[in-house]
């Protein structure tokens, strides 16, 4: 299985280091696919999402827009918001354009945040 299929089967909880080349870096085409539709965003959410994750620092944006989505969407399992989030986020690395190593380091840096957020939210 290519990395593209991962992502696009939305198998982002594997550890990224060896499931993402950065030469490899393509985006699922919908945050919604990556959730495997547990959670159904517009596009204009969507890309206000997408704004706050580029805007402010990507831990605290991260953090607020989980508690977001488990607001609206509370059936969705941790694993659809992990893998809505990272998919919200490829893009945002991906625009930048700052290489390969720079690019899978930041990809890995978001899931380990996502996780980590997504942990703290269930021993709550």
């Amino acid at each position: 299985m290519t990395t593209t299929q991962l992502l696009r089967a939305g198998l982002m909880l594997l550890p990224l280091s060896a499931a993402l080349p950065a030469h490899a870096l393509e985006c699922p085409v919908s945050p919604n696919a990556a959730s495997k539709h547990q959670i159904v965003a517009n596009a204009p959410q969507i890309k206000q999402f997408q704004k706050r994750l580029a805007a402010e620092n990507p831990a605290a944006a991260a953090e607020s827009i989980i508690g977001t989505l488990k607001v609206m969407y509370p059936k969705a399992s941790d694993e659809g918001v992990a893998n809505f989030m990272i998919a919200l986020e490829c893009p945002v690395i991906a625009e930048q354009n700052k290489g390969e190593a720079w690019e899978k380091t930041q990809v890995k840096q978001f899931a380990d945040t996502v996780h980590s957020v997504l942990a703290e939210a269930s021993h709550s």
